[in-house]
């Protein structure tokens, strides 16, 4: 798979050094930062653009919180919409009083 562009919408987002082509079968990794410049929550997208038959646009929305929660701090309210089977919505509140740790992985 090649890849043409990637780009990334929203202030405080910015990539890492980006893959040009994922050969059949392989996996690359797409780097992204947040550094937010105030507490408020940011949204941004980031947009992949390759030659995928299936996918050749993939658009990903993202959802950056407040800097600075460290051990210990109240966590910041998270919702996640699962698009995995387009359907469903995910919230940290949820789950107040529980443990829970949070890991993102994607393949493309």
């Amino acid at each position: 798979m090649v890849i043409a562009d990637v780009q990334v919408y929203g202030a405080g987002f910015s990539l890492g050094i980006l893959p040009s082509q994922i050969a059949p079968g392989d996996f690359d990794v797409i780097e992204l930062e947040f550094r937010p410049q105030s507490t408020e929550q940011v949204l941004g997208e980031v947009v992949i653009v390759s030659d995928d038959p299936d996918e050749g646009q993939l658009e990903i929305s993202l959802t950056g919180n407040r800097r600075g929660a460290g051990l210990g701090d109240d966590a910041p309210e998270v919702r996640v919409d699962l698009a995995q089977n387009g359907q469903g919505q995910w919230s940290l509140d949820d789950e107040r009083g529980n443990i829970v740790v949070l890991a993102y992985f994607a393949t493309f």
